[in-house]
């Protein structure tokens, strides 16, 4: 089952999901994993014809119980202002009876004056069903944004936790929810592979604590679980040795690759958290620690040797392709992947996710699921590691988890086997706390790290809060003041409606009918009053839906189509038929089919498609309007609409056009544009819905054939999760240069 991307539909709501940065191609979110896993991360997600976007040419809730005696004051925004979460125990209890003249504050050692303080106090429990929800993502993040309401997102980290760990967490996990979150509060479940941005955040802990025992066995840290694609790839490129089930170059590519996408993905987090509020937000992360990895020049420097060039195909045949090895991965892939894996510093990049945590006022409470842990790695398939390096290994994934909490001012649950108690610190730690504002002395826009020390007056207390923040630099204050009043993005609001358009696709139409206008240059002498040069062309695109249903037409001996274009006064322009090819279902005509036929003017147009089954049944059809543009000038470079072809894995196997815009991760998909004149060059990106570029290679390539000039761009969509994106192509001719949007929607 897929590994689905981004939490929508979740409890009781139905919010859309969306996909997040570099080393996303096979370093970012994993794509696959198998059985109970699987359909867990799928209770959290879902998936969120029509036409493509063209770019122009460069050119009042509740608040929860606080301190009565105490008015909530009213937090000034601003460069210099900074809050400050400060938990005050004694004797591991909570301080309730503070004032603000009890604290003293001091930035990079200068006394600050304290202009704001609350003291916020929140019971968990109640329940859960009666509390009020977010219809939709826009009052989810409204919610979020309320000072006064706790913040908690559960990390679940897939990639480090083992299966009997995830369900040995699993009852103190729902404890902790049901005694931690209050009314207010809100709460959203978060895996490695999910971007932050389709985080939704819930008050309904009884939907997720129910999530949680209907799919215990999340962890798939054991090398027992099935990997996916790409770490398949791994595995073939670099074979085992005698007596290990995976090799160990193809073992730390694996382990490597999938920290990355788990610090990736935190690192995510904590910058989507920061733009919601400004206030603490917590982070219940539940993980068995990292190692961190620095550069490895031995595994860059690998001199491996490749495989025998002469394999065994399933017919029995000897062929020169390794039929191990992933469907559109080669051994370059592998590679290049080990190159980039081997200079990866991780150890640097925990460091500044640290900083960035800060800033955000993010706290971690990380919570180790296997309790009082003895040996680190397993007993099989490989060889076990020496006692000494099984327990550095051990130290160095719980050092990691030690200072995510103590350096952002959390709690770490570890080395012990009452979970259970241990996050009970956790709820205590959460409950009563201080709220100060303070307008920094330093005005200073110069993005370093400032220290803060808070300190009471009153002996015997413990104080921990935040240890500073990294100043704003004139350019980020520059982007807050456009915030204020935002300029749209062309590009991004492009992208946006573009997406958009999946959404009037109907999968339930037993006939989807798509018509592209484009560009064809005829050859040979034209006839009478038919001009040269580039000239206006349809692709006209019929599909039936060929799932079996009772009582449903057999396409299984093809049929035709008779196609009509008709103008804008309803007069009949032009009438033909098409034949389809058995157990198709589909044809792909261009009008004008020769340069025989007749001339379209440019103005609006209706296209009406009748198909009829060859074995008898009832026909169907569709209609589709456009409108025609007019031929270009002599010279100038314009671009026709896409037209969208799938393809299974096999090398061979053919391409197929569609009206659908929804692939399967087992296909390949390509899109087609054509080009009233030749272009120097085309290329081609992967974007996901927000409009952020996906490091996914997409080939792109153009040709002339029949009289048209195309450009191409194919990609293969093993490595991707479920989830809407956006091909942009690129094409350039001399100082022309123009993008066209092709969006499309995987589905499991």
């Amino acid at each position: 089952m897929d590994l689905l991307v981004g939490l929508g539909r979740t409890l009781g709501s139905s919010f859309a999901a969306t996909p997040v940065r570099a080393f996303r191609r096979r370093f970012g979110r994993k794509s696959s994993v198998g059985g109970a896993a699987a359909a867990f991360v799928a209770f959290l997600a879902v998936g969120l014809a029509t036409q493509p976007q063209v770019l122009a040419r460069p050119q009042q809730q509740q608040p929860p119980p606080v301190d009565k005696q105490v008015q909530p004051p009213i937090f000034r925004g601003g460069a210099n202002v900074v809050r400050v979460d400060v938990f005050a125990t004694k004797n591991g209890e909570p301080v309730l009876d503070l004032k603000a003249e009890d604290f003293e504050v001091f930035e990079d050692g200068a006394p600050q004056v304290v202009d704001n303080f609350e003291h916020v106090q929140i019971q968990g429990g109640g329940p859960a069903e009666t509390r009020v929800e977010p219809r939709n993502v826009r009052e989810s993040n409204q919610m979020a944004a309320d000072p006064r309401a706790r913040l908690f997102v559960l990390f679940l980290d897939t990639n480090h936790v083992h299966r009997a760990a995830s369900r040995n967490v699993m009852r103190p996990l729902t404890n902790l929810l049901t005694r931690l979150v209050g009314a207010e509060d809100m709460i959203a479940v978060m895996t490695p592979d999910m971007p932050a941005s389709s985080v939704t955040f819930t008050r309904r802990t009884d939907k997720i604590a129910d999530m949680l025992e209907r799919n215990p066995w999340w962890g798939l840290r054991e090398g027992l679980i099935k990997k996916d694609p790409v770490e398949q790839m791994y595995e073939a490129c670099y074979p085992p040795e005698p007596g290990r089930s995976t090799s160990a170059i193809a073992q730390e590519m694996i382990d490597r690759r999938r920290e990355v996408q788990t610090l990736g993905a935190i690192e995510d987090l904590v910058r989507h958290l920061d733009g919601l509020r400004e206030e603490r937000k917590a982070i219940l992360l539940v993980s068995e620690g990292w190692h961190l990895y620095r550069p490895n020049r031995a595994l860059a420097e690998l001199q491996q040797p490749r495989m025998p060039g002469v394999f065994v195909g399933p017919n029995g045949r000897l062929t020169g392709s390794n039929p191990n090895t992933p469907a559109g991965m080669a051994n370059s892939d592998c590679d290049r992947d080990r190159m980039m894996l081997a200079q990866i510093d991780d150890e640097r990049r925990f460091r500044n996710m640290l900083d960035e945590a800060n800033r955000a006022n993010a706290s971690f409470y990380p919570i180790e699921p296997r309790g009082l842990v003895v040996f680190d790695t397993d007993l099989g398939p490989n060889p076990p590691l020496s006692p000494e390096a099984d327990l550095a290994s051990l130290r160095i994934r719980e050092e990691a988890l030690r200072t995510i909490a103590e350096a952002t001012d959390g709690v770490a649950v570890i080395d012990s086997n009452n979970i259970d108690a241990g996050l009970k610190r956790v709820v205590t730690d959460l409950s009563s706390y201080y709220l100060l504002g303070y307008t920094s002395t330093n005005s200073k826009l110069d993005g370093r790290f400032r220290s803060i020390k808070v300190r009471v007056k009153r002996p015997g207390i413990e104080i921990r809060a935040r240890r500073g923040y990294l100043a704003a630099t004139e350019k980020e204050m520059a982007a807050r003041a456009a915030a204020v009043a935002p300029v749209v993005d062309e590009a991004t609001t492009a992208v946006t409606r573009s997406i958009a358009t999946l959404e009037n696709f109907r999968n339930d139409a037993a006939l989807r009918l798509a018509v592209s206008a484009g560009w064809w240059t005829p050859t040979g002498e034209p006839g009478s009053a038919k001009p040269t040069g580039s000239e206006p062309a349809l692709w006209i695109l019929g599909e039936v839906d060929m799932r079996p249903r009772p009582g449903g037409d057999d396409w299984s001996q093809g049929g035709e189509a008779d196609v009509a274009i008709t103008n804008a006064a309803g007069e009949t322009v032009v009438r033909y038929t098409v034949s389809m090819a058995p157990n198709s279902g589909r044809f792909l005509s261009r009008f004008p089919r020769t340069i025989e036929d007749v001339w379209l003017d440019p103005g609006s147009y209706a296209v009406k498609v009748r198909m009829k089954p060859a074995a008898g049944g009832l026909p169907s059809q569709d209609t589709a309007r456009f409108d025609l543009p007019k031929a270009p000038a002599a010279g100038t470079f314009v671009l026709g609409q896409p037209i969208y072809f799938r393809r299974g894995s096999a090398a061979v196997a053919p391409d197929v056009p569609t009206a659908d815009r929804r692939v399967r991760r087992t296909e390949k998909l390509a899109v087609q544009v054509s080009m009233s004149l030749p272009a120097d060059r085309a290329s081609a990106e992967l974007l996901d819905r927000n409009g952020k570029p996906i490091p996914l290679p997409v080939a792109a390539t153009t040709v002339e054939r029949d009289a048209v000039r195309w450009a191409r761009a194919e990609l293969s969509l093993a490595p991707l999760a479920a989830g809407d994106y956006v091909i942009r192509i690129t094409i350039e001719r001399g100082t022309d240069k123009i993008q066209m949007l092709a969006p499309f929607r995987i589905i499991p």
